[in-house]
């Protein structure tokens, strides 16, 4: 299964907790501070998995992210992390040409032992639909 995943947050804690908790599962991990930094990174990397941080005001910037990758590596899965308190987030239906089950969504806070748990949930979870 592929490993390489993309990292995007403004929290520079977070890109370093996410860091050391999935290079110790043995992913190759990219970190990106700003969208601009993650288009560039990603469309030389490839990723199998981005992971978006919509922590503070970014969440509709995170997500035009999201689809923009998507639809220039159609393969990428995503995770969205988002704070507890937000009511509604983007599903497939904000950009349905993108098609629907690589978005999982992940909710803050949480142990970065569930977070890890989850990004293998969802990496082989898209291993299994890739394979059918």
């Amino acid at each position: 299964m592929d490993s390489r995943i993309l990292v995007v947050s403004g929290d520079v804690q977070f890109r370093r907790a996410v860091e050391v908790a999935l290079v110790a599962q043995g992913h190759a991990v990219s970190l990106a501070a700003a969208s601009v930094e993650a288009l560039r990174m990603a469309r030389a990397s490839l990723p199998y998995l981005l992971v978006v941080d919509l922590q503070g005001g970014q969440r509709e910037d995170g997500w035009s992210l999201a689809c923009r990758l998507k639809r220039e590596i159609p393969s990428m899965r995503c995770l969205l992390v988002h704070p507890p308190n937000v009511e509604e987030l983007p599903g497939p239906d904000f950009d349905p040409d993108l098609g629907t089950g690589w978005v999982c969504r992940f909710c803050r806070p949480f142990s970065m032992v569930q977070f890890a748990a989850a990004v293998d949930q969802a990496m082989l979870q898209a291993a299994k639909e890739t394979a059918h």
